[in-house]
């Protein structure tokens, strides 16, 4: 059993938890972090991550099994699906395809039936009428798989590669995984409604930054890099690595659209526990029900960038698997982000932009108190609070579930 310094896993956070925060206009990583950090000057010490006595009972094999475990580094080695932060991908796919015009309304009534699955939204009593704002304020999965079904499976794959899902971005550190993607020939119709809302595929955390960052900064892929130069021992510089520009993924048009919504959903939408006081900002909350389906885990996270109007800098927070009894909540990696940024974006002198409303709490019961709400107790998420989960594959019947099972809040 993992465990933190200070106390067994049992005490921990989460299974992990990972930050990264980077420029958007460069691709210049500032920093990025998980909840399992190693000395780099003891890097053999398992010590703060076992007990002593487990430690000592070990076998050489196990010991190497656990030391390649705080090795990764889980921003670009671990997968996962990303859950509702993908949805301004989908949206801007459709945008920029031409599926969409920008004047649409769609219809929600909690649910989708696709290809006699039945697929539901997580409010299940329906948000009703929806622009596209709508649909990303309130992270509506009916109306997200209502587009992407005018997508079809093959644009909507073609725009998955092209925002870089699947592949390696190349950044400057080793050990970065790829994901795992549906092809054409292997997408389904449930595959492309559940994908449409980030579950069916899986991505790394600088995999969904760097996408996210192109949707919010005119359209531009950069490659993520953590280093910009390299000085000798007497502090002179011997090489610049300039920022490389891979690719534009959408016009700066629907960049500015996405932007536009993204702001909406921070102030009005599922995105209000992220909201720092005094700072104009955008983002997209994710809620990832965990496979097997139904088991009760989740990965929560939050991606937002300031300024609303010419983002600087994006912070992106994912939490695998919250110690709490519901997991189903992506409160947690709102506030987290707002914490954190609440120190950064001072310290970078990005300075407050709109005027400041004192009512913000900084913590997660202040947040919840903020509304009435309490930390739910219950596996049953809220539709407040959650976005998306139901299973993947071509059916549901090979993921184990019935037409009714499928989805959220049976």
């Amino acid at each position: 059993m993992k465990t933190l310094a200070g106390g067994p896993a049992g005490e921990r956070g989460a299974s992990n938890i990972g930050v990264l925060i980077m420029d958007p206009n460069t691709g210049g990583i500032y920093a990025m972090a998980s909840s399992d950090p190693y000395d780099p000057n003891d890097p053999r010490s398992l010590t703060g991550f076992y007990p002593a006595t487990q430690i000592s009972a070990m076998s050489d094999e196990q010991k190497i099994e656990a030391l390649n475990a705080i090795w990764l580094n889980f921003c670009i080695s671990d997968t996962f699906e990303p859950g509702s932060t993908f949805k301004p991908v989908t949206m801007s796919s459709a945008l920029e395809d031409g599926t969409l015009q920008g004047n649409e309304h769609f219809f929600c009534d909690g649910y989708e039936v696709v290809a006699g699955t039945t697929i539901k939204c997580a409010n299940t009593e329906g948000h009703g009428e929806e622009t596209l704002c709508d649909i990303i304020v309130n992270s509506c999965n009916d109306g997200i798989m209502q587009l992407v079904s005018g997508l079809g499976v093959d644009e909507f794959c073609k725009y998955q590669t092209l925002f870089n899902f699947g592949l390696r971005t190349g950044i400057d550190l080793s050990g970065e995984a790829s994901g795992i993607l549906h092809t054409p020939s292997t997408m389904g119709e449930v595959d492309l409604a559940t994908s449409a809302f980030g579950q069916g595929f899986t991505c790394t955390m600088v995999q969904e930054a760097c996408a996210f960052a192109s949707v919010i900064n005119g359209g531009y892929y950069w490659r993520p890099h953590l280093v910009s130069k390299i000085l000798d021992d007497e502090g002179r510089t011997v090489r610049t690595i300039s920022p490389t520009l891979m690719k534009q993924t959408i016009s700066t048009q629907v960049s500015d659209q996405m932007r536009g919504y993204l702001r909406e959903a921070t102030e009005h939408g599922t995105g209000v526990y992220a909201r720092i006081d005094g700072y104009s900002g955008g983002g997209k909350t994710g809620t990832a029900q965990k496979i097997p389906r139904g088991n009760g885990k989740y990965l929560v996270s939050y991606i937002g960038f300031w300024p609303a109007n010419d983002p600087q800098v994006v912070c992106y927070v994912v939490i695998d698997e919250p110690n709490v009894q519901n997991q189903a909540n992506s409160a947690y990696a709102k506030v987290v982000t707002r914490q954190i940024m609440s120190e950064v974006l001072p310290y970078m002198n990005i300075f407050p932009d709109v005027a400041m409303t004192g009512d913000v709490p900084l913590d997660i019961a202040g947040a919840m108190a903020l509304t009435g709400e309490t930390v739910p107790d219950t596996n049953v998420p809220t539709p407040e609070e959650t976005e998306e989960e139901i299973p993947q594959g071509n059916t549901a019947q090979e993921n184990g579930f019935t037409n009714q099972e499928a989805g959220l809040g049976n």
